[in-house]
């Protein structure tokens, strides 16, 4: 072998070689767990019908819809103005006026949204956002974030 650089030579340092070690390497990963629908008989099916239906009340007249629940424009306004008392009152009065207008129609647009039987989330988080772009100076990462709490907040009103 060669020598590379003579000044090594000069400091009296054993070479010594280093043996070629591969360390083995093994990820072991538990095996993947599917879920298995749980397979009833036919009895067992005919059995669990009939427990429901003796548990069921009798049906009454009154119309009912399932799951869903009358959500007031008030409890709305309330969800939007939520934490944001303090930017509203920094705002100049023209700004607040625009503010608290768009808000009402906001609130109006999200009522009738939640009215009908599929909610479209995605108008409701962009009805917010329009909103929220009323304050000056306002950072796009903070409309998204409130846009995304409020409208999670509205619809558990529905619930």
């Amino acid at each position: 072998m060669p020598e590379l650089n003579p000044k090594i030579d000069q400091l009296n340092v054993e070479k010594t070689e280093t043996p070629n070690i591969k360390p083995e390497l093994r990820i072991e990963r538990p095996p993947a767990r599917r879920f298995e629908f749980p397979k009833f008989k036919k009895e067992e099916k005919a059995q669990a019908s009939e427990k429901t239906a003796a548990a069921a009340p009798a049906v009454t007249d009154a119309p009912v819809a399932a799951g869903t629940k009358k959500v007031d424009i008030k409890q709305i306004e309330e969800v939007l103005s939520h934490d944001l008392e303090d930017i509203y009152f920094q705002l100049a009065p023209p700004l607040q006026m625009k503010f608290k207008k768009k808000g009402e129609e906001t609130a109006n647009e999200i009522k009738s949204l939640m009215e009908k039987t599929k909610v479209n989330v995605r108008k409701i988080a962009d009805l917010i956002i329009d909103w929220l772009r009323i304050i000056p100076g306002v950072n796009k990462f903070f409309l998204e974030q409130e846009s995304k709490l409020k409208t999670d907040e509205i619809l558990r009103l529905k619930d």
